[in-house]
């Protein structure tokens, strides 16, 4: 009985927490000639949809690094309650290197697909998780500094609406101001 209750819990948890959809994860298109050793570096989140996996709410600001045939993703910034905070994670690196494996969520491994960048300015990133009939897009523009051209982010949200089940409404700014971090 009590392994009934804890798998409705975390089934009602999981819906919770998602969006449900009416489709499987999209199949995006990647960035052509992806060049992952000039994506490593600092990347800051200029705007994202909102995320209960992610802790860091304020001033996300993450690290990049190449360790083999991973990469380091190293976060920092703030949480809800304006403390600092950090998070750290691994990416595999795929066939196609435009698409790595995360591993933010326990449990799940879905996907980080570089959508476009130029290595220099922006990135427009899109993830998916799918469970049964319960899919959960994310996308997400990044800026190497912490603010970002107009033009940049309609760039991003322009690739983004091309695929059903991306809500580029909600999209929210990820604070970059007033950070300390």
């Amino acid at each position: 009985m009590a392994s009934t209750t804890f798998s409705i819990s975390t089934v009602c948890a999981l819906a919770f927490l998602v969006v449900v959809a009416d489709a499987a994860c999209p199949r995006v298109q990647l960035m052509a000639n992806f060049n992952t050793q000039k994506f490593l570096g600092v990347w800051y989140e200029i705007q994202a949809q909102p995320s209960e996996y992610q802790n860091i709410k304020a001033c996300l600001k993450s690290n990049y690094a190449r360790n083999g045939n991973t990469v380091v993703v190293s976060s920092q910034g703030l949480n809800s309650i304006g403390r600092p905070t950090t998070a750290s994670s691994r990416m595999s690196v795929t066939r196609n290197p435009a698409r790595m494996m995360t591993n933010f969520i326990p449990g799940f491994s879905p996907p980080y697909e570089v959508l476009d960048t130029d290595y220099s300015s922006y990135a427009c990133v899109h993830s998916c998780l799918s469970f049964g009939p319960i899919t959960n897009d994310f996308v997400f523009v990044y800026s190497r500094k912490r603010t970002l051209s107009p033009a940049a982010v309609n760039h991003c949200k322009s690739l983004f609406s091309r695929y059903k089940g991306v809500n580029v409404s909600a999209l929210k700014n990820t604070p970059q101001g007033n950070c300390g971090v």
